[in-house]
C-alpha cells in the first residue's frame, strides 16, 4: 500500500465515522491479527465490524416472497414489448402475456434499460460493462476484503484495459468469491480464461493461499454503466415514466435507498431526486 492509498483510507475513515459508521484504521500487525491469512507485507486496512455482504439472487427471491405475501402480483417470463402513451402520459404496457393498464412504469432493467426506454421515446445512456467473478471451493479469510483503490475503476480511467482490482468475499456456504474485472465488450459473456487466471494471481498478492486454489466456477455478468458517474433515478419522457438504473457495480448496495426514492416519487411524496436523467 502506498502512502497515497493510506491517506485515502484515512479520508474514508473520517467520512464514514462522520456519518455514524464504526470504522477503524488498522496497521499491518493489527490486520494480521484480524485475518491471519492475508499477505505479511500489507501496510494496513480499514475495518468496519458492521459490514457484510449479500447474495443478490437470494435477496431478490426474498423480496419477491415478501411482496407476494402482501398480495402483490409478480410476473416473470413476461417481457414488455410496448409501452402505451396517450396525450403525453403512460397508459399501459404490453407484455408477452397481454396488456396491463397503468399510469406509472418504472424502468429498472439494468443494462437492458435503454431498450425499454426507447419504447417510451426515452434515450437512457447506459451501456454494459462486463465483469468476471471466480467462485472458490473454500475461503482462506473470514471477512470480505476490498483492495484499496477498487472504486477508482468505476469511471473510464482504469489501471489496465480490463480494470483489475481485487475483492475476496466469503460466502455463507463456505465458498468465496474472487473478483473483479471491468470491460466494455457489449453483451459478450464469454469467459476469458486468461483474465480469470490474472484475477486469481492478483488476489493472491493479498491472500497468498488463493494462489494454489482453483475456481470451481467462473461467471460473467454485466453492470449497467453510465458516463454520468452516478445512477439515474427520476421521471423522464412522458408523464408516468420513471427511470431507476445506471448503478454500475453498486446495485445491491444502493437498492434500499433507490427503492425509497422511487416509492416517494410514485406516491407523490417527492417530485425530484437530484439524480434525474437531465439536470
Amino acid at each position: 500500500m502506498t502512502s497515497a492509498e493510506l491517506d485515502r483510507l484515512r479520508h474514508q475513515v473520517e467520512i464514514a465515522t462522520a456519518g455514524g459508521a464504526r470504522v477503524d484504521l488498522l496497521d499491518g500487525p493489527a490486520l494480521l491479527d484480524l485475518e491471519p491469512e492475508v499477505a505479511r507485507d500489507l501496510a494496513g486496512a480499514t475495518y468496519c465490524p458492521d459490514e457484510a455482504t449479500a447474495d443478490a439472487p437470494q435477496v431478490c427471491q426474498a423480496i419477491i416472497a415478501a411482496i407476494r405475501a402482501r398480495g402483490v402480483e409478480v410476473l416473470t417470463g413476461s417481457p414488455v414489448t410496448a409501452i402505451g402513451v396517450e396525450g403525453g402520459r403512460v397508459t399501459h404496457v404490453v407484455t408477452a402475456t397481454g396488456r396491463i393498464s397503468t399510469r406509472t412504469v418504472v424502468c429498472a432493467c439494468g443494462v437492458w434499460s435503454p431498450a425499454v426506454g426507447r419504447l417510451a421515446g426515452v434515450e437512457i445512456p447506459v451501456v454494459p460493462r462486463r465483469g468476471h467473478l471466480l467462485t472458490m471451493g473454500g475461503s482462506p479469510v473470514r471477512r470480505p476484503l476490498l483492495e484499496a483503490g477498487y472504486l477508482d475503476v468505476s469511471g473510464t480511467a482504469q489501471p489496465d484495459p480490463q480494470g483489475l482490482r481485487t475483492i475476496v468475499q466469503p460466502r455463507g456456504d463456505g465458498t468465496c468469491l474472487v473478483g473483479s474485472s471491468r470491460e466494455f465488450k457489449g453483451e459478450d459473456r464469454t469467459v476469458d480464461a486468461d483474465l480469470a487466471e490474472r484475477m486469481k494471481q492478483r488476489a493472491a498478492t493479498f491472500v497468498p493461499a488463493l494462489r494454489t486454489m482453483r475456481p470451481t466456477r467462473v461467471t460473467v455478468g454485466l453492470r449497467p454503466y453510465t458516463s454520468l458517474g452516478r445512477p439515474i433515478i427520476g421521471w423522464a419522457g412522458p408523464d408516468g415514466f420513471l427511470v431507476a438504473t445506471g448503478h454500475e457495480g453498486q446495485g445491491i448496495t444502493l437498492a434500499p435507498v433507490t427503492g425509497k426514492l422511487v416509492s416517494d416519487l410514485v406516491a407523490g411524496r417527492a417530485q425530484r431526486t437530484g439524480f434525474e436523467l437531465s439536470p
